[in-house]
């Protein structure tokens, strides 16, 4: 896309951070908001076309998450909160910086990942398949 006709992605985007007075604080949402906006600028400044991929988080999941405590204090339901915001944010600077935005869908298994956040190889592969079909290849046995 061409930056010439783009206003500068504002650095805090009208979204509040994901757990008022939660374990996720302000200022991890102010470091998440802050480093996408640079991706951003970055990228309208070198002629990048830049395509975000939403977290690819199933309903099953997240009610899954909502009773679980994860790392200490952190609960499941905090993690999935956390990331619809993540997505949110994405969805509404796609929307202002006419950037593509991918929302992949992926098997409710937790299968496919390494922990709550993070997917495992299997889930990798599905997700490469979803955002890139005609140019993924399968990595080597």
């Amino acid at each position: 896309f061409n930056s010439a006709g783009h206003n500068p992605v504002p650095a805090e985007p009208n979204l509040e951070p994901p757990v008022s007075g939660g374990r996720i604080t302000a200022r991890t949402w102010e470091i998440y908001t802050n480093n996408l906006a640079t991706i951003v600028q970055t990228c309208q400044r070198q002629g990048i076309k830049l395509t975000f991929v939403c977290f690819p988080y199933s309903p099953e999941l997240r009610r899954e998450l909502a009773s679980t405590v994860l790392y200490g204090e952190l609960t499941g339901r905090e993690i999935a909160d956390g990331i619809d915001q993540c997505n949110l944010l994405m969805r509404k600077l796609g929307r202002q910086e006419e950037i593509n935005v991918v929302e992949p869908v992926l098997p409710a298994t937790m299968d496919i990942w390494h922990d709550y956040c993070h997917l495992n190889d299997q889930g990798t592969d599905l997700l490469a398949q979803c955002v890139a079909p005609r140019s993924y290849a399968p990595a080597p046995q």
